[in-house]
């Protein structure tokens, strides 16, 4: 198996696209049962990052760069977690939030399955047997326990089996490498705050693996090329990013370990939330330790997995090379379970350190076992054909072709087992996810701050209110006032005295008008942040942590101040010239390759 068995682009690819989108259906199907519905755990939080984004850009017709809901106010586009820049922001105009993201939920999941099923193929993996590997790949249960937690920023894993085989592409049949820097773009574009760091050390990987395999340092170039590509293309939220984290580092402790026993349990046990005896170790949620693929096709992909790596570096180097990784991933997974443990030293890195919750490896080494079920189940496929033929049992001597069914048989019977439990253990964990009614609709009113709290932040937001109680570990505060405090002294006031009113009010743009006897200082009741400025000439200024103006006295005077974060415009001119440079080399390429 040197060399993939069949392209997984020939023409009967469809039929086994249409396959995995019906699994992906009946996989998520009960989120559908009550699509108004809201969820529970961190459901009503990501339905709030969704729905601002398109209140700004439906009812004001601005881009979505601030967040006058959230914590008193705080950036928007630059936020990790917001997933805006996205060809499925489009359901969000089109849809409510709660029917947008389940129909994300669905397409995400069938995206990911096709990757999972086109990346086995190339690999050499069979048709059939490739469907089984997708569901190990991104089917399995951590993608059903992040959707019971509400981590919409786990749909941007849907993309990682796509970036492997784009490399894989790259490094061997020496295609361009964009396609996976545009992929990786899109998945920090839709919040990926694990799934992008995770997915370069992946390819990192691959590329270390593979030049040494090959004896080359084309691989190393490859991989460069492929972070520089995808820096450029995702400046225009990248540069925001980094701009917001250096402001607001988040550093934190994460010793917390996975023992062999616990991964087991991850792996083989589908409702690990009922057995709580299973977690007496665990630091964090149940969704953390949850990775169900069932114990049969655990068993088989893990021995695989070792018999990969032990043999397939010395006759299929891109396969050990797309395999080995999975190591690395599920020693990170361990946590601190051992000194000076792989993941031990990642976390005293830049970027790692703010992460914890170790067991977020585990989608990598996922991916691994499933490339390794697939390609080790038809490799014995087609060792047991041939013994078959070669030397068949007594009572199949007279009967060839059915003694070589045989295999056969029993890979469609593995390939229907597997992705049926899967499927069917993984969806019963949906149904109770969105069993909360819809709550009433408030009517919207003119914004002002309020208290509000963790579990009502999508209803304060459609109905114009800002919540200061909100859930949030990086923010410029909260230092607004809410209205229920004695303190509150209206959405804008002058500290000596005078009159002030909002004449026009939007996230990213604030006109006040005033009138004041005294050279005075206006207040806006949000967060202050540098990239608030005055297109009327004004002097921004911090006034204990508030947005603040200079606001000479007089009559009848209006301030304009608008929101346009310098990071963002520089990150737009990156991601355009990048584009235009990759247009350019792709028409150099096309050229030079045209007879």
């Amino acid at each position: 198996m040197n060399r993939p068995a069949t392209s997984p682009n020939h023409k009967g690819s469809w039929i086994y696209f249409v396959l995995l989108m019906l699994v992906a259906l009946a996989y998520s199907s009960p989120v559908f049962e009550n699509i108004h519905n809201q969820g529970i755990a961190d459901w009503d939080q990501h339905f709030f990052y969704h729905e601002v984004p398109a209140k700004s850009v439906l009812e004001y017709g601005q881009l979505p760069l601030w967040n006058p809901y959230y914590s008193g106010g705080n950036a928007l586009l630059a936020y990790p977690q917001t997933r805006i820049i996205t060809p499925f922001f489009g359901l969000h105009l089109a849809f409510d939030t709660p029917v947008a993201l389940k129909l994300e939920l669905f397409l995400h999941l069938a995206i990911g399955l096709i990757g999972g099923w086109v990346l086995c193929r190339y690999l050499g993996a069979r048709s059939i047997i490739s469907l089984a590997g997708a569901l190990i790949i991104l089917g399995n249960g951590i993608y059903a326990h992040r959707m019971i937690g509400g981590h919409t920023w786990f749909f941007s894993q849907a993309y990682f089996p796509w970036v492997i085989y784009f490399l894989l592409r790259c490094l061997r049949d020496k295609r361009p490498v964009w396609p996976a820097a545009l992929l990786i773009a899109l998945m920090l574009f839709e919040g990926g705050i694990y799934t992008v760091p995770h997915v370069l050390i992946y390819c990192g990987l691959i590329a270390l693996i593979y030049a040494g395999l090959t004896r080359s340092l084309t691989p190393i170039w490859r991989m460069l090329q492929l972070v520089a590509i995808t820096c450029g293309l995702a400046a225009v939220k990248l540069l925001p990013f980094l701009d917001f984290f250096r402001r607001f580092p988040r550093h934190i402790d994460s010793t917390d370990s996975l023992s062999p026993t616990m991964l087991w349990n991850a792996l083989t046990v589908p409702d690990i939330h009922a057995h709580p005896e299973l977690l007496t170790n665990a630091k964090w949620a149940f969704i953390e330790y949850a990775a169900y693929i069932g114990a049969i096709p655990a068993v088989i992909a893990i021995v695989f997995f070792f018999i990969c790596l032990a043999t397939r570096w010395r006759t299929n180097k891109l396969l050990a090379a797309a395999v080995a990784p999975g190591l690395v991933f599920v020693l990170l997974a361990l946590g601190s379970l051992f000194p000076y443990s792989p993941w031990d030293i990642l976390h005293h890195l830049p970027v790692f350190k703010s992460m914890h919750v170790p067991t977020r490896f585990l989608p990598g080494f996922l991916l691994a076992l499933g490339i390794a079920f697939a390609t080790g189940v038809t490799a014995l496929e087609l060792r047991l054909r041939q013994r078959c033929q070669d030397a068949p049992l007594p009572a199949f001597k007279n009967h060839p072709k059915l003694a070589t069914a045989l295999p056969t048989a029993a890979v469609i019977a593995l390939t229907i087992w597997t992705i049926g439990d899967i499927t069917y253990q993984n969806r019963t964990l949906l149904e109770p996810v969105f069993r909360i009614a819809p709550l009433p609709q408030q009517a919207e009113q003119p914004f002002r701050q309020v208290l509000g709290n963790e579990v009502q932040m999508y209803a304060h937001a459609k109905a114009n209110l800002g919540s200061i109680r909100a859930y949030e570990m990086m923010t410029f505060g909260p230092h607004a006032v809410p209205a229920e405090s004695r303190q509150y002294r209206g959405e804008v006031h002058l500290l000596q005295g005078g009159t002030s009113a909002y004449a026009y009010w939007s996230p990213n743009v604030l006109e006040i008008d005033y009138s004041s006897p005294v050279d005075d200082i206006l207040v806006i009741n949000q967060n202050y942040s540098p990239d608030w400025s005055s297109p009327s000439g004004h002097v921004v200024i911090d006034h204990e942590g508030l947005i603040a103006v200079y606001a000479p006295s007089g009559d009848n005077q209006r301030i304009v101040l608008s929101y346009q974060p310098l990071s963002f415009t520089i990150g737009v001119g990156v991601s355009l010239l990048t584009i235009v440079l990759l247009g350019y080399a792709s028409y150099r390429r096309k050229m030079k390759l045209s007879p």
